[in-house]
């Protein structure tokens, strides 16, 4: 037989040889996926973040302060009632300048024209309990001061955030709550910190049917 006769043997050989693995690692393969497949992954969570996303377990809305100057909430919106900042004589003045941009422009003047300065500032005192761990609130506006028995625990001036939880100090017996601004709700005590979350991981573009797990 020639070399290139040989060399044409070989070659088929190799082929046959390819082909019956290839086939074999068909049937071999089966899908590992099952109808209730789950998938486990580590997730790191902050416990910040998780706090200050719980709501209150008690509102401060739903409380009887120990004492209050100016400073109420709503048992039904649970936020912070809102007045009109404006003293009589300002708001006599705002409405007369109305009248007469209204009297310029011939048009009639209406009360619902009026816009009041909605603002809530005064302070509320609650009294604690050992179940109360943090307290968290959102709020907006010029100052902000939260103290338990006598000791700032959150502070802030000019502010605008989201939400904000903050440890109350063991043995504290009152918390007492400062406010200037036009914001202030979800307001309360968190009980019970976050302990079980669960997630939903979509892959909208893979098949879990062709997809291998390494383990």
């Amino acid at each position: 037989m020639s070399h290139s006769g040989r060399s044409i043997v070989v070659f088929a050989f190799v082929v046959a040889l390819l082909s019956s693995r290839a086939g074999f690692a068909a049937e071999e393969q089966v899908p590992w996926h099952v109808g209730e497949a789950e998938v486990r992954i580590s997730l790191t969570v902050s416990h910040e973040e998780a706090l200050v996303k719980m709501p209150p377990a008690v509102y401060l809305a739903d409380l009887n302060p120990i004492e209050a100057k100016d400073l109420a909430f709503d048992r039904k919106t649970k936020e912070v009632v809102l007045h009109d900042i404006r003293t009589p004589e300002e708001k006599q003045r705002v409405i007369a300048d109305l009248k007469r941009r209204c009297a310029a422009a011939g048009q009639e003047y209406k009360p619902e024209l009026y816009r009041p300065q909605w603002n809530a500032n005064g302070s509320a005192t609650f009294e604690l309990k050992p179940e109360y761990k943090w307290f968290s609130c959102e709020f907006r506006g010029r100052a902000l001061q939260v103290s338990v028995d006598g000791t700032n625990i959150l502070q802030k001036r000019n502010w605008n955030s989201p939400l904000e939880a903050v440890a109350i100090p063991a043995g504290g017996k009152r918390l007492t709550i400062e406010a200037n601004g036009n914001i202030l709700r979800r307001a309360g005590f968190i009980t019970r910190g976050p302990s079980v979350a669960l997630a939903t991981l979509y892959l909208p573009s893979l098949n879990p049917t062709e997809v291998i797990p390494l383990v």
